[in-house]
Protein backbone atom coordinates (compact mmCIF):
# COMPACT_ATOMS: atom_id res chain seq x y z
CA UNK A 1 0.00 0.00 0.00
CA UNK A 2 3.01 2.41 1.47
CA UNK A 3 4.45 1.74 -1.84
CA UNK A 4 1.76 2.39 -4.35
CA UNK A 5 1.49 5.92 -2.94
CA UNK A 6 5.21 7.00 -4.48
CA UNK A 7 5.41 8.34 -8.35
CA UNK A 8 6.21 4.52 -9.57
CA UNK A 9 6.79 5.09 -13.10
CA UNK A 10 4.62 3.50 -15.51
CA UNK A 11 5.99 0.07 -17.07
CA UNK A 12 8.73 -0.27 -14.28
CA UNK A 13 11.19 -2.24 -13.76
CA UNK A 14 10.96 -3.92 -10.12
CA UNK A 15 14.28 -5.82 -8.73
CA UNK A 16 13.00 -8.30 -5.87
CA UNK A 17 15.98 -9.23 -3.29
CA UNK A 18 16.36 -12.47 -1.89
CA UNK A 19 12.35 -12.84 -3.66
CA UNK A 20 12.91 -17.20 -2.82
CA UNK A 21 9.33 -18.41 -4.38
CA UNK A 22 8.27 -15.14 -4.97
CA UNK A 23 4.75 -15.47 -2.94
CA UNK A 24 3.12 -13.33 -1.88
CA UNK A 25 5.07 -10.73 -3.26
CA UNK A 26 5.11 -11.17 -6.88
CA UNK A 27 1.33 -10.92 -7.41
CA UNK A 28 1.00 -7.99 -4.94
CA UNK A 29 3.69 -6.11 -7.17
CA UNK A 30 2.38 -7.41 -10.35
CA UNK A 31 -1.44 -6.63 -9.70
CA UNK A 32 -0.92 -3.24 -7.41
CA UNK A 33 1.92 -1.34 -9.92
CA UNK A 34 2.28 -1.27 -13.71
CA UNK A 35 5.34 -3.77 -14.21
CA UNK A 36 6.68 -4.44 -17.36
CA UNK A 37 9.18 -6.26 -15.88
CA UNK A 38 10.40 -8.04 -13.02
CA UNK A 39 13.93 -9.36 -11.85
CA UNK A 40 13.49 -12.34 -8.84
CA UNK A 41 17.09 -12.58 -7.10
CA UNK A 42 17.68 -15.11 -4.92
CA UNK A 43 20.65 -17.52 -3.81
CA UNK A 44 17.72 -20.47 -3.76
CA UNK A 45 18.48 -21.78 -7.21
CA UNK A 46 15.49 -24.71 -6.51
CA UNK A 47 13.31 -21.57 -5.24
CA UNK A 48 13.76 -19.58 -8.25
CA UNK A 49 12.98 -22.90 -10.40
CA UNK A 50 9.08 -22.84 -8.66
CA UNK A 51 8.98 -19.31 -8.90
CA UNK A 52 9.33 -19.59 -12.75
CA UNK A 53 6.30 -22.22 -12.43
CA UNK A 54 4.48 -20.66 -9.71
CA UNK A 55 4.49 -16.84 -11.27
CA UNK A 56 4.01 -17.98 -15.42
CA UNK A 57 1.09 -16.11 -15.10
CA UNK A 58 2.32 -12.69 -15.07
CA UNK A 59 4.79 -13.56 -17.33
CA UNK A 60 1.79 -15.03 -19.82
CA UNK A 61 0.35 -11.92 -19.49
CA UNK A 62 3.56 -9.25 -20.77
CA UNK A 63 5.59 -8.78 -17.79
CA UNK A 64 8.86 -9.99 -18.28
CA UNK A 65 10.36 -12.01 -16.20
CA UNK A 66 13.88 -12.91 -14.88
CA UNK A 67 15.60 -15.01 -12.35
CA UNK A 68 19.00 -14.69 -11.22
CA UNK A 69 20.53 -16.94 -9.18
CA UNK A 70 22.70 -14.56 -7.15
CA UNK A 71 23.97 -14.42 -3.45
CA UNK A 72 22.50 -10.65 -2.95
CA UNK A 73 25.64 -9.95 -0.86
CA UNK A 74 28.28 -10.22 -3.20
CA UNK A 75 26.22 -9.62 -6.43
CA UNK A 76 26.59 -5.56 -5.33
CA UNK A 77 28.36 -5.13 -8.59
CA UNK A 78 25.83 -6.63 -10.67
CA UNK A 79 23.10 -5.44 -8.86
CA UNK A 80 24.34 -1.85 -9.38
CA UNK A 81 24.72 -2.13 -12.37
CA UNK A 82 21.05 -2.82 -13.20
CA UNK A 83 18.53 -0.01 -14.73
CA UNK A 84 15.66 -0.63 -12.36
CA UNK A 85 13.06 2.17 -11.19
CA UNK A 86 11.91 -0.19 -8.01
CA UNK A 87 14.38 -2.39 -5.43
CA UNK A 88 12.26 -4.20 -2.85
CA UNK A 89 13.99 -6.26 -0.19
CA UNK A 90 11.78 -7.60 2.51
CA UNK A 91 14.23 -9.37 4.88
CA UNK A 92 17.11 -6.92 5.32
CA UNK A 93 17.95 -8.71 8.66
CA UNK A 94 19.27 -11.89 6.41
CA UNK A 95 21.74 -9.84 3.99
CA UNK A 96 24.41 -7.73 4.84
CA UNK A 97 24.23 -3.83 5.21
CA UNK A 98 22.18 -2.30 1.61
CA UNK A 99 24.29 0.88 2.10
CA UNK A 100 26.56 0.26 -0.66
CA UNK A 101 24.02 -1.37 -3.16
CA UNK A 102 22.86 1.63 -5.67
CA UNK A 103 21.86 0.89 -9.22
CA UNK A 104 22.44 2.69 -13.01
CA UNK A 105 18.69 4.58 -12.15
CA UNK A 106 19.65 7.48 -10.01
CA UNK A 107 15.86 8.00 -9.29
CA UNK A 108 15.52 4.12 -8.33
CA UNK A 109 13.15 4.20 -5.46
CA UNK A 110 14.12 1.78 -2.53
CA UNK A 111 11.67 -0.46 -0.58
CA UNK A 112 12.63 -2.71 2.08
CA UNK A 113 11.96 -4.08 5.62
CA UNK A 114 13.91 -5.34 8.50
CA UNK A 115 13.60 -6.25 11.98
CA UNK A 116 14.96 -6.43 15.49
CA UNK A 117 14.37 -10.19 15.98
CA UNK A 118 18.25 -10.63 17.70
CA UNK A 119 17.46 -13.88 18.75
CA UNK A 120 17.16 -15.60 15.59
CA UNK A 121 20.27 -17.20 13.89
CA UNK A 122 18.99 -16.01 10.52
CA UNK A 123 19.10 -12.04 11.48
CA UNK A 124 22.95 -11.36 10.90
CA UNK A 125 21.88 -7.80 10.09
CA UNK A 126 19.05 -6.80 12.80
CA UNK A 127 18.92 -3.22 13.65
CA UNK A 128 17.08 -1.95 17.33
CA UNK A 129 15.18 0.90 15.75
CA UNK A 130 13.46 2.21 12.67
CA UNK A 131 16.60 5.04 12.21
CA UNK A 132 19.47 1.77 12.12
CA UNK A 133 17.15 0.37 9.24
CA UNK A 134 17.05 4.00 7.49
CA UNK A 135 21.22 4.39 7.95
CA UNK A 136 21.58 0.60 7.00
CA UNK A 137 19.64 0.89 3.69
CA UNK A 138 21.43 3.87 3.02
CA UNK A 139 18.16 5.85 2.07
CA UNK A 140 18.42 9.40 2.44
CA UNK A 141 15.24 10.86 0.73
CA UNK A 142 13.12 9.03 2.62
CA UNK A 143 9.35 9.04 1.48
CA UNK A 144 7.67 7.06 4.10
CA UNK A 145 9.39 5.00 7.39
CA UNK A 146 7.22 3.19 9.76
CA UNK A 147 7.35 0.48 12.31
CA UNK A 148 4.68 -2.58 13.57
CA UNK A 149 4.60 -4.84 16.00
CA UNK A 150 4.46 -8.42 15.10
CA UNK A 151 4.69 -11.70 16.86
CA UNK A 152 6.35 -15.17 16.18
CA UNK A 153 6.04 -18.83 18.06
CA UNK A 154 8.86 -20.20 19.21
CA UNK A 155 10.15 -23.01 21.67
CA UNK A 156 9.42 -20.95 24.52
CA UNK A 157 6.35 -19.22 24.02
CA UNK A 158 5.09 -15.94 22.02
CA UNK A 159 7.97 -13.49 21.04
CA UNK A 160 6.76 -9.92 19.88
CA UNK A 161 9.03 -7.51 17.49
CA UNK A 162 9.24 -4.99 15.72
CA UNK A 163 9.50 -5.03 11.85
CA UNK A 164 10.50 -1.25 10.39
CA UNK A 165 10.08 -0.14 6.68
CA UNK A 166 11.69 2.30 4.50
CA UNK A 167 10.50 3.43 1.26
CA UNK A 168 13.04 6.42 -0.41
CA UNK A 169 16.05 7.12 -2.57
CA UNK A 170 19.70 6.88 -2.15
Amino acid sequence: EELQKQSVPENAHVVILNSWLGFPLVPLVCENLSVKKLTLIDIDNDALELSKVFNSYYSEQGIELHHLNWDVPFAYHDINALNTDVVISLGCETMYPLKNMTTANPDCIFACQSSNVFREMYGINCVPTIEEHIENVGVTNVKFSGTIQQSYYSWDGKTEFDRFMVIGKK
